[in-house]
């Protein structure tokens, strides 16, 4: 008997203990992975992303779940140049797919999701692989719940300038201190949005090996394809948005 969108979304929300509202969403490789966790209990969640927002974090999901596969002898071929864009159909099936595989290779025993993901952010934020963004939607109440971490958010710069000016004059070590933050603060900021860039253009190049993946290898123009990743890496931050515009 087929699935139902309803009866999908209704067992993998049970089985990983989250609030999905479309199938859609599984689209960012996540759900997949941990479903697959839920069988064999080995899959490197630490190396997941949970929270991506951008197609190059949906295809380092994707790799690590071809990695299982390959690694399980699973004979299951993964259309992530579909998946990724997030469309029903294609996620619908895959979905199908994961549960008929869940029901004939695992017991129905309670597998313990969001515990897991707890456990996998905390050895990913050890070892600085990982920092948690709203992605993956969690149950808001109980203890269910999984809500990206607020300890150590940076306070905002008008909130350092606000420091009261008497204090300020009052302790020269204080002046001092407040500056330094400040320019360490501002040099945060830089760094943060050059991280941004660089991950733009490697996201680009991605794209542009995913779309030729497509293509028979006869039919491949390989000079003007060489021109566009070029284009893409010696491209500047002031026009590399504009660039993208035009490639795509």
């Amino acid at each position: 008997m087929a699935e139902s969108r309803a009866d999908l979304l209704n067992w993998v929300n049970t089985l990983l203990e989250l609030d999905i509202m479309k199938i859609e969403e599984c689209g960012t490789g996540a759900a997949y992975l941990q479903i697959l966790d839920s069988i064999y209990g080995d899959v490197p969640l630490q190396k997941v992303k949970f929270y991506p927002n951008q197609e190059y974090e949906y295809i380092q999901n994707f790799k690590i779940l071809q990695q299982c596969f390959h690694k399980k002898g699973i004979d299951k071929e993964i259309k992530v140049p579909k998946l990724i864009k997030k469309r029903f159909q294609d996620n619908f099936e895959f979905l199908g797919w994961m549960k008929r595989f869940w029901e004939l290779t695992t017991s129905d025993q309670h597998y313990p999701a969001a515990e897991k993901r707890r456990i996998a952010q905390a050895e990913a934020a050890r070892s600085g692989m990982y920092s948690p963004r709203s992605g993956m939607s969690t149950p808001t109440s109980g203890n269910r719940a999984l809500r990206s971490p607020s300890v150590g958010q940076r306070p905002p710069l008008h909130h350092l300038r606000s420091m009261s000016s008497d204090a300020m004059e009052a302790s020269p070590l204080l002046q001092r201190a407040h500056y330094s933050v400040t320019e360490l603060m501002k040099n945060i900021a830089r760094v943060e949005s050059e991280r941004d860039f660089y991950l733009e253009k490697l996201k680009s190049v991605e794209n542009l090996y995913q779309e030729h993946l497509q293509i028979p290898d006869d039919q491949i123009e390989v000079a003007p394809l060489l021109e566009r990743i070029q284009t893409i890496i010696y491209s500047t931050n002031v026009r590399y948005n504009l660039i993208l515009l035009i490639l795509y």
